[in-house]
């Protein structure tokens, strides 16, 4: 196996962003994204990119969409997986969904407390004392619920305080009644229909489907632009589910898609469902959940 006793912590650190920005981007990666997210020196990490590739750990590709790419050499030091070879798990942070990349859970009890090591890439957006969610899994639909107690640059140490499998209901018992706003009807129009149904978002059904939302609206607004038309103040990121579609796929979708909104059809829109509403009622729901006791 190869061993990485011949890198700095730094050219480490350096090789460890570029195979996490990799994964997460699935593109050839430009030293300057590297230097942005480290926040370190450009002409520093140029530098160590080159000893990189004369160690065998990247490759750079040249010209305009150029970049460096990790090796099967570095996935094999660093015993991560490749991105072909890699499933999404889902992971929320004090109820937001970060951009975390997890490689495995170990599971494990010191003292009286109940722990799982989490072994994941951007372990440095959590701190100690988050409240974290993570799952499901991919086998088992396994959701676990607690906080954080321990990191380093590679693993988060989780005190837990739920475990549950993910529940088996459809769509179509988790829905929020849909509303709806014309693309050519002016902001303030949409923003009337928000308040009469008290609702963050409707369904812009037209040539092309989306959402505008509070957000939306809000842009609108500092714009100084409230009469103009929806469709110039769209959202993206919609997915469409079809009524029958479990929970689990559904919000596996909305993960992969960036997404935080699926509208469910059953040949026509009958409602919508939210990623915080399934892990709400995941939360929540005690009956789903198992307490972990001491």
């Amino acid at each position: 196996m190869v061993i990485l006793l011949e890198l700095s912590r730094a050219q480490r650190n350096i090789l460890l962003t570029l195979v996490y920005l990799y994964k997460l981007k699935r593109r050839k990666i430009k030293s300057e994204e590297i230097s942005e997210y480290l926040n370190m020196n450009m002409a520093t990490v140029r530098n160590m990119m080159q000893n990189l590739k004369i160690l065998g750990f990247v490759k750079s590709i040249t010209g305009p969409r150029g970049g460096y790419v990790p090796t099967e050499k570095a996935y094999k030091a660093l015993a991560i997986t490749p991105p072909d070879e890699a499933i999404n798990v889902p992971v929320y942070v004090n109820s937001k969904k970060v951009d975390l990349i997890v490689e495995g859970i170990e599971f494990a009890s010191v003292g009286k407390e109940s722990t799982a090591k989490i072994k994941a890439f951007g372990a440095d957006k959590v701190n100690i004392g988050d409240e974290i969610v993570v799952g499901p899994t991919p086998v088992n639909l396994l959701v676990i619920q607690g906080r954080v107690v321990g990191k380093d640059d590679f693993h988060i140490v989780i005190e837990l305080a739920k475990a549950w499998a993910f529940p088996k209901e459809k769509v179509e018992d988790c829905l929020k009644p849909v509303f709806t706003a014309d693309p050519d009807e002016s902001i303030i129009d949409a923003v009337k229909t928000m308040v009469k149904n008290n609702v963050s978002c409707l369904l812009v059904c037209g040539e092309d489907m989306g959402f505008i939302t509070t957000e939306g609206v809000g842009r609108a607004v500092a714009k100084n632009d409230i009469n103009s038309k929806v469709i110039n103040y769209i959202e993206d990121g919609l997915v469409v589910v079809k009524k029958g579609t479990t929970l689990y796929d559904a919000f596996i979708q909305m993960h992969k898609n960036h997404a935080k909104v699926a509208v469910v059809v059953d040949n026509k829109p009958i409602g919508l469902v939210t990623d915080h509403m399934i892990l709400e009622k995941l939360v929540l729901d005690k009956e789903q959940s198992q307490e972990i006791t001491n």
